[in-house]
């Protein structure tokens, strides 16, 4: 329920004397004008929008999971490691924030589960024993944790059911070489490419559609890396390259709507690749690289609409970043401190996203030395004006923007609203379009008592009369009553 009753905020600016923060706050008091009412809706009681929990132990061992490493499609199931003593791990299962130890394979020392079907019903994860000889597991709630062998490969990717599992197999450490295979419990693990024929050393799987009918990944000459898209009825695409690549592309999602996104080269570097379901072949400009970060890098996860993704530099794969369509790629941690609110002593980065971007899982420490798994929940996701994520755009978010007002720092929690490089007039506008929306459940905002309204309308008498910009102005901002 929209507040009917504010219309005319109080608000103050503090200029810092130049010209140009001046002439903004000039702009500004042209574009308002003076009323009577006041509304105060931040006195109201609202749920929030963004909830950051570190996950609890397990019941049975009372160990705390150290790193969630995948996430189900509705944020509601993870996967990864429990630690076990000083240096053994056992996979889990959390379902709805209770954690549940699903062990290793027999005789095995250490487990864990780091993919998981687009159902959360399936994890497919790995398993070693003392001496480090592992092994690839898929886990159902039916079937138990079942031996898929030694491929000396990994598997990369799920059907949405978990029914049909892909990746590379045979491949070398130290070498980049291997094949492109695809496994279900009836026919085992096939080799779906014939790397002779293509002229390939070696070939990875990257992704798998919902249904489990199409593949797409990348193959490797001696001279260049090649996009590929397999299916069934018509075997091997290779799929064309960005116009003005360079060496190396490679698709690595499929999209709900058919689209595959990937990792291509062109004069400026690394950057994204769309290939479109009717064809076309783009370059996603804002998916690279951060300036100060060499190479280039790969997709880890995108959302279904395929506007946020995490991304992995291939030269610091410790590092994640954050992209998203409106704002670009930046360092996962700085938009998990800056954006979200994350007390900065956190020590975090993020392992894996929901299919609609709203739920991020990962590892860290809270100043604690050991390891410890956590979720980011943003459902829904947060207003473009909401900088302290609390579900409201309110009195709180304008004291962001005002104290960001004139600077170049690109997070909300700053006052940047429209996602560009710097706090000015145009995210002064997304508040003031968006002022008193919710995006979360919460009761009505009691309407202001008549002492309330007498007190902003004495306030309101006072700045209009008004008429210069000194160091402390006070101006009053038309935030519009909305039905």
């Amino acid at each position: 329920m929209r507040n009917r009753y504010f219309g005319w905020l109080p608000i103050a600016l503090f200029a810092d004397g130049s010209s140009r923060r001046t002439a903004q706050l000039v702009r500004l008091r042209r574009l308002i004008s003076v009323g009577f009412f006041a509304s105060f809706m931040t006195l109201g009681s609202h749920a929030g929008a963004v909830e950051f929990r570190w996950f609890e132990g397990d019941p049975l061992t009372e160990e705390r999971p150290r790193n969630a490493l995948a996430v189900s499609a509705d944020g509601r199931t993870t996967t990864g490691d429990i630690r076990i003593g000083i240096a053994n791990t056992l996979a889990y299962v959390a379902r709805d924030g209770v954690v549940r130890s699903i062990g290793g394979l027999p005789g095995d020392t250490n487990a864990s589960g780091y993919l998981l079907s687009r159902d959360g019903k399936t994890v497919v994860g790995r398993s070693s024993d003392a001496l480090d000889t592992w092994r690839t597991f898929r886990w159902t709630e039916t079937e138990g944790m079942v031996d898929l062998g030694r491929p000396r490969g990994e598997a990369t990717a799920l059907s949405a059911d978990g029914s049909v599992i892909v990746g590379v197999v045979g491949r070398n450490p130290q070498v980049a070489s291997g094949d492109a295979f695809r496994w279900t419990k009836a026919e085992g693990l096939q080799r779906i490419l014939d790397n002779n024929s293509l002229g390939a050393l070696s070939s990875i799987a990257r992704d798998v559609s919902d249904d489990g009918q199409t593949l797409v990944g990348s193959f490797r000459t001696r001279d260049n890396i090649f996009p590929f898209r397999w299916t069934d009825d018509h075997g091997v695409e290779v799929l064309p390259e960005l116009p003005g690549s360079r060496q190396g592309t490679s698709a690595q999602h499929i999209l709900p709507s058919g689209d595959i996104v990937g990792v291509g080269r062109n004069e400026s570097g690394a950057v994204g690749v769309v290939w479109a379901d009717d064809g076309r072949v783009e370059s996603i400009p804002t998916m690279k690289m951060p300036d100060d970060v060499p190479g280039s890098f790969q997709i880890t996860s995108i959302s279904d609409d395929g506007k946020i993704a995490l991304l992995e530099s291939l030269q610091l794969q410790s590092n994640s970043y954050l992209w998203t369509e409106s704002q670009g790629t930046r360092d996962a941690a700085a938009v998990l401190h800056d954006d979200f609110g994350v007390p900065a002593d956190y020590i975090l980065w993020i392992l894996g996203m929901s299919a609609d971007g709203t739920q991020l899982v990962g590892g860290g420490r809270d100043g604690n030395p050991a390891h410890g798994a956590w979720q980011l929940s943003l459902a829904p996701p947060p207003l473009a004006a909401d900088a302290d994520f609390d579900g409201l755009v309110s009195l709180s978010d304008f004291g962001a923007l005002k104290q960001g007002f004139g600077g170049n720092r690109p997070f909300r929690r700053y006052g940047n609203f429209d996602g560009d490089l710097d706090v000015d007039m145009d995210d002064f506008d997304v508040l003031k379009a968006t002022f008193g929306e919710r995006n979360t459940p919460s009761q009505p905002v009691p309407e202001p008592p008549a002492g309330v309204l007498m007190v902003a309308g004495i306030l309101a008498a006072c700045c209009f009369r008004m008429r210069g910009i000194s160091s402390r102005t006070w101006l009053l901002a038309p935030l519009r009553p909305r039905p």
